[in-house]
């Protein structure tokens, strides 16, 4: 089996391992990038049930490929130092920069999912094997969720920094709030806002307000979807000013991280995510992602800790070489 296209994943709050394998078939999943007019990649297949036992045996038939890229160093406190500046100009007034780890690890790709499914039961926790390339992730936050009639989206922004949500993080929370109630307007959705609460995701903890809406049919439903991508969770606002800054000094490809993932079935229901606490996985190696949201508030040091501590969501279950 190596060598098709192959995902397996667990839905958050449910026990149960999913599989799909690329073959004649009417259920999807789906891996968008995070450039918002990027090409995603989809699995076409039946969507079944799994073991772990069964899903360990088709995992180790992946041939991991070989870690060979050249990184460039980034000093990502200037790049949020240089946010700040932009912003106190008044060119956006969020952005949301990233940076990736690279750690050498003898631990087995099967091992690190067995560990996410028991660690992380309310995540979207899944692996994938997709032209040669793999990736393995835990994401907190769901891009957007269609059950029949019923859809179901989230704001999750501004992360617990030292015991407490200062009003820099609830100020980074309010700003995707209204980005999202202004697209559901926009697109003449009818919707229910839900209490702002915390939720505990991997070692951080973030502001959450979920939304309930009523379906506009799938078509208009997939619209909303990609009107929604990337959300300024993982980008910033104004969109497009927020990403020709990352454009201009990020200097890492993103690719499939902060992009969205998940699976489409043949009924029209879909569970999409946001693609976050997510690895790349070479041989003996794995390159980690995380991004922390920036405004005229942020402390460059907090915020390259911040990743640090959302990085940890994977690197505390590597056993270093």
């Amino acid at each position: 089996m190596s060598g098709i296209n192959q995902a397996i994943f667990k839905l958050p709050g449910e026990e149960q391992l999913h599989f799909i394998s690329q073959s004649v078939g009417v259920d999807k999943f789906v891996v968008h990038p995070f450039n918002k007019f990027g090409i995603a990649k989809t699995i076409i297949g039946n969507i079944t049930n799994l073991t772990l036992q069964d899903a360990v045996s088709i995992v180790k038939n992946w041939p991991l490929p070989v870690w060979e890229e050249k990184l460039n160093k980034v000093d990502y406190t200037s790049i949020v130092e240089e946010s700040i500046r932009r912003i106190n100009l008044g060119e956006f007034s969020k952005v949301v920069p990233a940076r990736t780890k690279v750690l050498k690890s003898t631990t087995s790709l099967i091992d690190l999912f067995e560990k996410l499914i028991s660690q992380y039961p309310n995540a979207f926790v899944y692996v994938f094997f997709i032209e040669n390339e793999i990736m393995i992730g835990a994401s907190p936050e769901s891009l957007l969720i269609k059950d029949g009639n019923e859809l179901k989206t989230e704001a999750l922004g501004g992360t617990r920094t030292d015991g407490v949500y200062t009003s820099k993080e609830t100020q980074e929370h309010s700003h995707i709030v209204d980005y999202l109630e202004s697209i559901f307007n926009q697109l003449s959705y009818r919707y229910k806002r839900g209490q702002t609460e915390s939720q505990e995701a991997g070692p951080v903890e973030h502001l959450r307000t979920r939304f309930v809406l009523e379906s506009n049919g799938i078509l208009k439903d997939i619209n909303l979807l990609e009107a929604l991508h990337p959300t300024p969770a993982v980008c910033g606002l104004p969109y497009k000013e927020a990403k020709g800054f990352l454009d201009q000094f990020e200097q890492i490809n993103r690719g499939y991280y902060s992009g969205y993932i998940g699976p489409m079935f043949s009924n029209e229901n879909f569970n999409l995510f946001v693609n976050l606490r997510c690895a790349e996985v070479f041989e003996g190696t794995y390159k980690l992602y995380a991004g922390a949201g920036v405004n005229a508030l942020s402390d460059p040091k907090k915020e390259f800790q911040e990743t640090e501590n959302k990085m940890e969501t994977i690197a505390q279950w590597l056993k270093k070489n």
